[in-house]
């Protein structure tokens, strides 16, 4: 019977001892995350108030690219190994713009909840409907969704906005249903989430408007490999429907197509310049394009492209074979303000053909179908 009256103060003991570990380890991860160094922001003023059942923590990260954003994180650890969650918290809007918008000054709630032997970061943005003199912003539903590691290194990532628009003046943009998702070949360091990796990439939304350019709905699966440490190479395939393109103002007329399929790899790209969009390294480097496949659709007709381009800021080739099932002319009607397009091509059975060839360091620089090409009949 002495025996049965330990039973309870051992659970307790038990329960005494796991709290202590969790709270240590919140700790310790909180520590090793605020001490990490990344070169896009810097992390100020953490704190760390440990307490038994609940530990509360807090640090303000600020980027260093003088953009002049400041985010604070506010944290509440649970130090119950056997709850729901780890640690939920709020992250203070950054933005002037959208005080108005925004209650309590939030611009996210976010928590990370055990899953099976991961972790899953979860954030949910303010929904904001704002209207002033800087223009109309509208945000629904926005969620990221970050599958992390017992190391709490990201396996993956996904991105989803319902509904988005931004107006400005004469400027309008809108989507609806946007999803980003991103799966890691090897787990990463949070703060290297803005960084190239490899992996797989996936973006899609169901419509999209720049003033009169739109898309009715797109996809795209984006392949991410290092040849070695610092050459990358990204292969892009996807298809959109439905495109409009506003060029009312140098054609008299928009370009619209049905669809548009592409798979096209761009290789050779330095793993640096990517990493900071260095527009004057890359193209000092050069872009190296090959068009497995780009292929354009318009009245049950289709142009099939393929071939390669180099440009940089020394040389620029292009070898770009198109082929067509119609004449050009009958697809595209505003070839005719640039003397018909049709002149362009040669017929080979039931297809219409393209043999384009440039290369600004030769003589001549421009061949088409073969032959000298020295100016455009724009009459």
């Amino acid at each position: 019977m002495k025996k049965l009256f330990l039973i309870p103060f051992f659970i307790i003991f038990c329960f005494i001892v796991q709290v202590l570990y969790t709270g240590y380890s919140n700790e310790k991860i909180f520590n090793n995350f605020v001490e990490n160094q990344n070169p896009d922001y810097k992390i100020l003023n953490p704190i760390f108030n440990k307490g038994f059942l609940h530990s509360q923590a807090s640090f303000i990260i600020e980027d260093k690219r003088n953009l002049g954003l400041s985010f604070k994180f506010h944290f509440v650890f649970n130090n119950n190994y056997f709850s729901n969650y780890v640690v939920q918290g709020t992250l203070s809007n950054p933005f002037k713009f959208l005080d108005e918008g925004l209650k309590n000054q939030q611009l996210a709630q976010f928590s990370i909840k055990p899953e099976q032997n991961d972790f899953n970061l979860s954030i949910q943005f303010q929904d904001i409907n704002l209207s002033n003199e800087g223009g109309d912003t509208l945000l629904k539903n926005a969620s990221i969704e970050i599958l992390m590691d017992r190391d709490l290194k990201a396996k993956n990532i996904l991105l989803n906005i319902d509904k988005i628009e931004l107006a400005q003046f004469y400027t309008k943009f809108s989507m609806q249903n946007f999803i980003y998702k991103q799966n890691f070949d090897y787990p990463i360091l949070l703060s290297s989430l803005m960084h190239l990796k490899e992996g797989l990439e996936e973006i899609s939304f169901n419509s999209f408007a720049l003033n009169n350019n739109k898309i009715d709905s797109f996809y795209n699966k984006n392949t991410f490999h290092f040849n070695d440490k610092n050459k990358l190479k990204i292969h892009f395939q996807g298809k959109a429907h439905n495109i409009t393109l506003d060029t009312n103002s140098k054609l008299y007329q928009n370009i619209d197509f049905d669809k548009i399929e592409f798979d096209i790899i761009w290789d050779e790209i330095t793993k640096n310049s990517y990493n900071k969009f260095d527009i004057d390294s890359l193209m000092k480097e050069g872009l190296n394009l090959k068009i497995i496949d780009l292929i354009v659709y318009k009245n049950k007709q289709n142009i099939d492209i393929n071939g390669s381009a180099f440009v940089s800021e020394k040389n620029n080739k292009a070898l770009i074979q198109i082929f067509s099932t119609e004449e050009p002319d009958k697809i595209f009607s505003w070839g005719k303000f640039f003397g018909g397009l049709n002149q362009y091509f040669t017929k080979n059975e039931d297809k219409f053909i393209m043999n384009f060839n440039y290369d600004s360091n030769a003589t001549p620089q421009l061949k088409i179908n073969g032959n000298q090409f020295s100016h455009i009949d724009l009459n």
